[in-house]
């Protein structure tokens, strides 16, 4: 009977070491478990979790696809009214620059009509006089 009491001593021993999955961190026991079917139950479980990974990065490569097609739209637009904003800029540009002309030449026509003012009240000045002046005897003669 002794042969047979240490067997059945062992085993609950055996019993109450830890077991896992995974066949490399398990012992005797885990091994026999492994035989009846863990591997395959860790074989899936595996494959689903890699499959999760390729499906989070499928979904993360198309997010990466519409935030690359919004950068380019958002620099075409960019673009567009960069060039837009150059075009305004530069019709500014003429229009200062028509204003100051004509400015300048406002300033030149008022001296000019400054001058001609001036000439003018000269003239009527010396027709006054001319008209308040009596006549020389030469103008009689005539």
């Amino acid at each position: 009977m002794r042969p047979l009491l240490l067997p059945l001593l062992a085993l609950p021993l055996l019993m109450g070491c830890s077991t896992t999955d995974d066949p490399n961190k398990g012992g005797f026991v885990s091994g026999l478990m492994g035989v009846s079917g863990a591997y395959d139950r860790r074989q899936q479980a595996l494959d689903e979790k890699l499959q999760d990974e390729k499906d989070i990065t499928t979904q993360k490569q198309r997010e990466l696809e519409r935030a690359n097609a919004e950068k380019d739209a958002t620099a075409a637009q960019r673009s567009v009214k960069e060039q837009k904003y150059a075009a305004l800029q530069k019709d500014l540009a003429a229009l200062r620059k028509r204003v100051k002309d004509a400015a300048a030449k406002d300033a030149q026509m008022r001296k000019e009509a400054d001058r001609l003012n001036a000439e003018i009240s000269d003239i009527e000045a010396r027709a006054r006089m001319a008209q308040r002046s009596p006549l020389s005897d030469q103008d009689n003669q005539k």
